[in-house]
C-alpha cells in the first residue's frame, strides 16, 4: 500500500509539471505552496519525504556555490531568469531526481 502511495504521489508531481496551468502553478513558489498545502490536506509525509529528499539532492548539486543554506524553492529562484524558467528548472530538476533515485 505504500508503494502505491508512493507512485500515486509522484505521478501527481510530475502531472503538475507537466500542466502546471491546470494546477494554478505559474512559477516554482506556486508549485511549493500546492504540495504544502496537498500535503496537509493528506496527512502524508510521502509528499513531504519526497520533497524533502528533493531538497537535501538539490543543496547537495549546489554546495559549491555558497546556495546549500537555502531551500530548493529559493535555490531554483535564485538560478532561473523569470517565473515560467523556475518551472522549466524545477521540472528537469525533478525529472533528474527521480532518475537518480529509480523512484
Amino acid at each position: 500500500m505504500n508503494q502505491d502511495l508512493k507512485v500515486e504521489n509522484i505521478d501527481l508531481i510530475v502531472k503538475v509539471l507537466e500542466r502546471p496551468s491546470i494546477f494554478s502553478v505559474q512559477k516554482v513558489e506556486d508549485f511549493f505552496l500546492f504540495f504544502n498545502g496537498y500535503k496537509i490536506a493528506r496527512n502524508d509525509s510521502v509528499v513531504s519525504d519526497f520533497l524533502d529528499d528533493f531538497q537535501t539532492y538539490i543543496q547537495n548539486a549546489h554546495e559549491n556555490e555558497s546556495l546549500k543554506d537555502y531551500s530548493s524553492e529559493k535555490i531554483i529562484r535564485i538560478c532561473s531568469a523569470n517565473d515560467l524558467h523556475s518551472l522549466q528548472l524545477l521540472k528537469s530538476w525533478i525529472n533528474d531526481f527521480i532518475n537518480s533515485n529509480k523512484l
